[in-house]
């Protein structure tokens, strides 16, 4: 089953797989609560499925993207 996503042009038929948070943060090496922090600042988009927090895998490679460090950010100080 293909899920309608945002990121996605609706003739793609790329397939979508939910991840929970536990696998989120082990792929990523941070905590759950780290996570929860990203997706309540919006940081991180997450879907509610039967009552679970899931985050597809198009949105964890979108957040992954976003956060990439160019040459001229590395060494410098985080700006909130």
């Amino acid at each position: 089953m293909t899920l309608p996503h945002p990121h996605v042009q609706k003739s793609s038929n790329v397939p979508i797989q939910l991840l929970s948070l536990k696998k989120v943060a082990e792929k990523l090496d941070v905590s759950v609560s780290s996570l929860r922090r990203l997706i309540d600042s919006s940081e991180l988009l997450a879907h509610k499925i039967g009552g679970q927090i899931r985050i597809s895998t198009l949105d964890l490679h979108a957040f992954v993207s976003a956060s990439r460090l160019e040459d001229e950010d590395l060494g410098k100080p985080a700006q909130h």
